[in-house]
């Protein structure tokens, strides 16, 4: 298989550039949310070829951006106000694509959200379809690279989760 090197849009910077998607390697995501929030998310996300990490402390997020080396950041403002920024500022400011959540309807705080750096804002509650989506659209424009999608996941070997049909056998 022939590696694939996306090319970034002018002025954004890859931030793992010896690292392609296409290769079969999964896009490290930072979940910056409380626990429940963050096990729905990273289950939804085995529907793509994402790997999870939760943090929930400045010193979580650090770890995750530096030593871990997150590619994309899903981040609730409600309750992380300083995470977009601490995750890199967004693809405007040369960071890492981040997808923001929030239970507030204010225009204020999305718009906000959008100055501090958020590429994507997700009000909750949701529908499991967007958990899928947005991050899928954020790394194609990110890294001009695609996930691939598994519409039916099996959880715990019994569990079978189908995002299409919408159903949970």
């Amino acid at each position: 298989m022939t590696a694939f090197t996306p090319t970034l849009p002018q002025g954004h910077v890859n931030p793992t550039p010896d690292r392609s998607l296409s290769d079969g390697a999964s896009t490290r995501v930072i979940l910056v949310m409380e626990p429940a929030l963050a096990t729905l998310v990273a289950v939804t996300l085995k529907h793509g070829r994402y790997d999870t990490r939760s943090a929930t402390s400045p010193a979580e997020i650090a770890s995750a951006m530096t030593s871990w080396q997150a590619e994309l950041a899903l981040v609730d403002i409600d309750h992380h106000k300083d995470a977009i920024a601490q995750c890199g500022g967004g693809m405007t400011k040369g960071g890492i694509p981040v997808l923001a959540f929030t239970r507030m309807r204010d225009t204020r705080v999305k718009l906000t959200a959008y100055e501090q750096g958020a590429d994507d804002i997700i009000e909750v509650p949701f529908t499991l379809d967007e958990i899928v989506a947005r991050p899928y659209a954020l790394m194609r424009r990110s890294r001009g690279v695609t996930v691939p999608l598994v519409p039916k996941i099996l959880l715990g070997g019994r569990l079978e989760v189908d995002l299409i049909e919408q159903t949970v056998k």
